[in-house]
This record gives structure tokens, C-alpha cells and sequence, in this order.
């Protein structure tokens, strides 16, 4: 993986995965390092959020987490267009309950970070 970031640094998706192995593998600071290199080149990569937010979850900072999770959301929101003149109504509808999807997902794991916030404060 070294090899890759030597190759292409500024590379989002290579420092992104480079953070996942470091998270996995318990270097967790390291990877939050990884994580806000990319994030400073493209201050708008969801992925590079996510990443961000699922580091700070096995770290157990949850408010951090759940910061992180919700700038994901609005950048794929404002990434993401439900209706293009192009489209015929099947397409559309298909964007659409994909979109719908992804925001119950979203509030789900939202919802599971502020639960285990609640049961990492409680006494």
C-alpha cells in the first residue's frame, strides 16, 4: 500500500484505503492522520468522511463520529441530482428509492452512534 501512495500521493482513494488498513489493524491515530490528508485535498470526498467517522466510532469518540457521518450525507446529497431532464420516470423513481434508501441507512447509523454515546456515558 506504501508503494501505491508513492506512486499517486494525492491519490483520495489510495490514502482512504491506506486509513481503512491502518484503523483495522488497530493504528488508529494513523489512520486519522491518512484520513485528514485526503480530506485537505478534497475537503468534499464523502468516502474520505465515512472513513473518518468509522475510525473515530472503534475509538469511540461518537459525537466526532456522528459529525463526520453527516457531512458524508450532505455531500452525497449535494452530489447526487433525483431528476435530470434525460430521465424517463422509471430512472427517476429508481434514483429516488435508492436515494431513500441510503438516508434510512444513514439515520440508522446515526441513530446506533448516538445510542452507544448514550451507553458509553451512562454509569
Amino acid at each position: 500500500m506504501n508503494r501505491a501512495v508513492e506512486l499517486d500521493p494525492l491519490s483520495p482513494i489510495i490514502r482512504s484505503l491506506l486509513a481503512q488498513i491502518l484503523s483495522e489493524t488497530g493504528q488508529n491515530d494513523k489512520a486519522v492522520e491518512e484520513i485528514r490528508k485526503v480530506l485537505e485535498v478534497d475537503p468534499d470526498f464523502a468516502k474520505g468522511h465515512r472513513t473518518l467517522a468509522l475510525i473515530y466510532e472503534r475509538k469511540r469518540m461518537y459525537p466526532e463520529a456522528t459529525k463526520e457521518l453527516n457531512r458524508s450525507k450532505s455531500w452525497e446529497l449535494a452530489s447526487t441530482s433525483l431528476f435530470r431532464t434525460s430521465d424517463t420516470p422509471a430512472h427517476w423513481l429508481a434514483r429516488k428509492q435508492q436515494q431513500r434508501r441510503l438516508s434510512e441507512l444513514s439515520r440508522n447509523r446515526q441513530n446506533e452512534l448516538a445510542s452507544r454515546h448514550r451507553l458509553a456515558r451512562s454509569p
